[in-house]
């Protein structure tokens, strides 16, 4: 079976049978609701629209009491690199948290899935 969301060989994002740009992806919100609404309705697990495009560290999350919040919290007070809680399925590290200064806001909800290969 063909994966439904990933990056092609020019760095492009394929959905399903569209492409789009990163640049789009992060500055046309008419293109974010396009493939929010795609993953909605074609995936098998439920996906927080809400949090779909925020980071997990970044001002939305932390000040808001967001729980990935506490999950840089939990990086913070027991300083360790990364978080296995299912070895390849689901793992954090503290860049996807904003503790590394190449990504201060973390990563966002659909970049996990992606470096996850949930996407």
């Amino acid at each position: 079976m063909k994966k439904q969301f990933y990056t092609d060989a020019n760095g492009d994002i394929v959905i399903g049978s569209s492409t789009f740009t990163m640049n789009d992806l992060l500055t046309n919100e008419g293109i974010r609701n396009k493939v929010t609404n795609y993953i909605k309705d074609n995936f098998h697990w439920n996906i927080a629209e809400d949090n779909l495009w925020k980071y997990f560290a970044g001002k939305d999350t932390i000040d808001a009491g967001h729980p990935l919040g506490s999950l840089r919290s939990w990086f913070e007070f027991n300083k360790v690199d990364k978080l296995t809680i299912i070895p390849n399925e689901l793992e954090f590290t503290k860049k996807d948290v904003g503790l590394d200064e190449s990504a201060p806001n973390g990563i966002s909800m659909v970049g996990w899935y992606i470096k996850q290969g949930i996407l």
